[in-house]
């Protein structure tokens, strides 16, 4: 049998704790920026849901403090 958990594909842009989850491509594409930038932003502290996967409404509020930060 297999672990029906383990096998559940998630799609590129799904619903999930009250955020939408976005693959790298479609975050990419919603803050305009490039993957390579997303990437970025992760390495300098931006969350990440999991590999590929960001929630929507922690990057915005991520970007939204570090903005402030430069202000």
């Amino acid at each position: 049998m297999v672990d029906e958990e383990k096998s559940e594909q998630k799609g590129d842009l799904y619903f999930g704790a009250g955020t939408i989850i976005a693959c790298t491509r479609y975050a990419a594409a919603y803050f305009g920026v490039t993957a390579a930038t997303l990437s970025n932003w992760m390495k300098a502290g931006c969350p990440r849901v999991r590999h590929g996967y960001y929630d929507i409404k922690a990057v915005t509020e991520w970007n939204a403090q570090r903005e402030g930060e430069k202000l």
